[in-house]
């Protein structure tokens, strides 16, 4: 059974990257898929951001080292979107000037 459900969230999650780097895909496709992505990440970077400071009362050690793990994941997320977001200005534009030639 675990298998099986690694499986289709790795189907899932490919696909959805695949299809948002797709030059085919739709805007409408893209942008949703895009944001529940962002979502689910910023989910489990919060659930790890949580756990941290709820920990810091038991553990401080183990508290902190969530709470490093999150400002790095959150930092990470940041220039990564960030460089998505580029390359997509640039294919953009690549794709107006193909258009008006």
């Amino acid at each position: 059974m675990e298998y099986l459900m690694e499986l289709i969230v790795e189907l899932i999650f490919e696909g959805s990257v695949e299809d948002i780097k797709s030059k085919n895909a739709s805007k409408f496709i893209k942008i949703p898929l895009a944001i529940i992505l962002a979502l689910f990440f910023l989910t489990i970077i919060a659930l790890i951001l949580g756990t941290g400071f709820l920990m810091l009362k038991n553990n401080v050690a183990i508290g902190l080292c969530l709470i490093l793990i999150g400002v790095f994941l959150i930092i990470n997320l940041v220039v990564k979107f960030q460089k998505v977001y580029k390359e997509y200005l640039k294919s953009s534009e690549g794709e107006k000037d193909e258009k008006s030639h």
